[in-house]
């Protein structure tokens, strides 16, 4: 017993000192040391840079790989169930770019569906803790319409369908069916909760949700609270991630 309390005081102690000298990884909020082979592989380092190429992060801090790399093995463990993906909050691109890119999308029989405004957040729709944030994020990334950047980016696709709508609105205009993968990420609270609630009863058993801003810091809370709250009310938790983005398998 006194050698196994030693051990640990002498763990503890190691710990506390520990400090990454050699970092794999270093870029969007995250610093780790741990195994990232995926930074290396040729299928997801072509995908990215394509998804890159939009432009959807010129005015942000750094790459985003893992968050990207999270959302393709989302995509790719969809792609084997039947439904299609959805992604509410696209921006100009980047993750469902490298996702069809990575999965080879275009050769297989389902449908894509990026719904968006195309012209930004509405900010009139935001709750008061989260305005300051949407009108930021308006004026860095969303600061004129990019909805023709976005049909250039996918004209190769037959299977991607782009939306332009706010919602909820936008849902009366499109019939969805079945759905396997759904990616959200509106940085509104309020529209988030809805696209939520809306495709919950489409999301097939073994469906991924993928939440980008979930638990990305403090900005996005309301965000996280809101998405929480449902699925709490459905019996579900949500998994946080390193990335700051959260998960969560539909049984």
């Amino acid at each position: 017993m006194r050698l196994r309390q030693a051990f640990f005081k002498m763990r503890f102690s190691i710990s506390k000192a520990y400090k990454i000298y050699g970092p794999t990884y270093a870029d969007d909020g995250l610093i780790s040391e741990h195994i990232v082979d995926f930074m290396n592989e040729e299928k997801f380092k072509n995908a990215y840079e394509n998804g890159k190429r939009t432009g959807a992060i010129d005015f942000h801090p750094g790459d985003i790989h893992f968050r990207a790399y999270i959302a393709c093995w989302a995509a790719k463990h969809a792609l084997s169930l039947e439904g299609d993906f959805v992604e509410c909050g696209v921006g100009k691109g980047l993750l469902s770019r490298t996702i069809v890119d990575y999965v080879d999308f275009k050769h297989v029989t389902k449908k894509f569906f990026l719904i968006d405004t195309y012209q930004g957040i509405p900010v009139e729709q935001g709750i008061e803790s989260e305005v300051q944030s949407m009108k930021t994020l308006n004026t860095l990334h969303f600061n004129t319409s990019y909805l023709e950047e976005v049909k250039k980016t996918f004209r190769e696709y037959d299977n991607v369908e782009i939306i332009q709508g706010q919602i909820p609105e936008v849902f009366s205009n499109h019939a969805f069916d079945r759905v396997s993968y759904l990616s959200i990420d509106m940085n509104n609270s309020i529209a988030e909760a809805i696209a939520l609630e809306f495709f919950w009863d489409k999301l097939i058993p073994g469906a991924v949700v993928l939440f980008d801003d979930y638990a990305y810091g403090e900005q996005f809370r309301a965000q996280k609270e809101a998405m929480d709250g449902f699925a709490i009310k459905m019996g579900y938790t949500i998994l946080t991630l390193p990335t700051g983005q959260g998960m969560l398998i539909k049984k």
